[in-house]
């Protein structure tokens, strides 16, 4: 049986408390205005393009942007966010002799008609203000095809579900299909974005090593993150992760995991919404916890249909850098359902699964599929538990681990695993032979060669 820590004398069912919270929430809500079309306001091409993602072949420079919903709104006169659609700001310049066309079905297989869009509103305008939208989303669409020597732009439709992902422009011209990947943003969504190595630590602090002085880096680690004040041990430091920013982004989005949304207001009445109705949030916030005494600089998860279940990982960036890439330290563990606590401002956490061990090795394989990884393996580093004797976390949850660390090394640009069988050279590091690796349930492919 695990152990567990001593519960309160008192308890109250966290899904009454939630409802509680959540009614008074949507009582403090103003109700909505009625929809009136607005006037239409055109932007200027520095804030079409802010946060553009760019690309190029010696044929075709392409631009993408993500239109934010109050800037879209001054487009079109119309929330189309309120319907669950944005705006993506699409340029192209052809440099070659023949014309090219872009399949939008690339960019959202379920993108959406002018026509579709105005007709969302259809209920709420009148007879001359919906021409007129349709008019607007018509006249600023995105047309095919891209003459030679010629610039193309405007807008394609896609619905929310499209974005915080990444997808391959398509491009096909005469001869020829070109591929350029892009990542599309949610710009609503506040999260902690991307960190830079030069934002968390002075020039003076970057360290390059090769992996032999890496491996020797990564064993002085400590065991597990902290709270604040760094005085209690809270979930285990269980992954490695050396890879450059956009590699890392890569291949988890293209595995369906999203950014984590700071903890604010919005995103704290999202969250007891969803729980309160046992719906998904996909981009529910994570409690912060400690390492390199700052907080997780990125928080990434693999929502499930309720917010009671998830998967999610904090990483942290190190000063180290290995041919270029980053090291990131990080921490996995899986929820599998929510409990009453006092240790957290809305008095309930997650639950999470006690064998760490499952959370960290499905990363291994969620990552294998992104067809991202060219290394990986074990290092020994943060102790072993059992079920008889666990650790415990901040909010008092029992975990066991056989002590390994997964270490994985993702390069951008490897494809991945497609539905007929293919060759892809995946290395592994044979960093331990203790007594802990011969025991431990970990992925061992007997690649002993580095």
């Amino acid at each position: 049986m695990i152990a567990s820590p001593r519960r309160p004398e008192w308890a109250f069912p966290p899904r009454l408390l939630m409802l509680l919270l959540l009614t008074g929430l949507l009582q403090a809500c103003a109700t909505s205005a009625p929809f009136q079309l607005q006037k239409s306001q055109p932007l200027a091409p520095a804030e079409l393009l802010a946060n553009a993602e760019t690309g190029s072949t010696d044929e075709l420079d392409v631009r993408v942007a993500v239109l934010p919903r109050d800037k879209a709104l001054r487009v079109f006169g119309a929330d189309i966010g309120s319907r669950w659609i944005h705006a993506l700001w699409v340029e192209l310049d052809n440099h070659s002799n023949h014309p090219h066309w872009l399949l939008q079905p690339s960019l959202d297989p379920d993108y959406l008609s002018p026509a579709e869009v105005a007709y969302r509103f259809r209920a709420a305008l009148n007879d001359a203000d919906y021409a007129t939208l349709l008019a607007r989303l018509e006249e600023h669409s995105f047309r095919n095809p891209i003459h030679a020597h010629a610039k193309r732009a405007g807008f394609i439709f896609v619905s929310t579900d499209a974005l915080d992902r990444e997808a391959n422009i398509t491009i096909i011209g005469r001869d020829d299909v070109l591929e350029l990947p892009v990542y599309l943003p949610r710009p609503e969504i506040l999260t902690e974005g991307m960190p830079d190595i030069h934002q968390r630590y002075p020039d003076t602090a970057i360290k390059r090593l090769s992996l032999k002085q890496l491996h020797a880096e990564l064993l002085t680690l400590g065991c597990c993150t902290t709270n604040k004040a760094a005085n209690e041990s809270g979930d285990p430091l269980n992954l490695v992760i050396v890879a450059k920013p956009d590699a890392l982004r890569f291949a988890l989005t293209s595995r369906g995991w999203h950014p984590a949304e700071k903890n604010y207001a919005g995103s704290i009445k999202k969250t007891i919404a969803s729980f309160v109705l046992g719906q998904k949030y996909t981009y529910s916030p994570v409690s912060p916890l400690y390492a390199f005494g700052r907080k997780q600089d990125l928080a990434m998860q693999k929502a499930r249909n309720s917010i009671d279940q998830r998967n999610h990982l904090r990483l942290w960036l190190t000063p180290w850098l290995v041919n270029g890439a980053n090291v990131w330290i990080g921490q996995i563990s899986r929820d599998i359902g929510v409990r009453f606590t006092t240790k957290t401002p809305i008095f309930v956490t997650h639950k999470i699964d006690p064998d760490t061990d499952e959370a960290r090795n499905y990363l291994i394989e969620d990552l294998l599929l992104s067809g991202q990884v060219v290394r990986f393996g074990y290092i020994k580093g943060l102790g072993k538990s059992s079920h008889e004797h666990p650790r415990f976390n901040l909010t008092g949850d029992p975990y066991y681990t056989d002590g390994l660390r997964a270490v994985l090394f993702l390069e951008r640009g490897r494809q991945p695993a497609r539905a007929h069988l293919s060759r892809r050279r995946i290395r592994f590091l044979n960093w331990d032979h203790s007594e802990a690796w011969r025991d431990a349930r970990h992925i061992d492919p007997g690649a002993v060669r580095r």
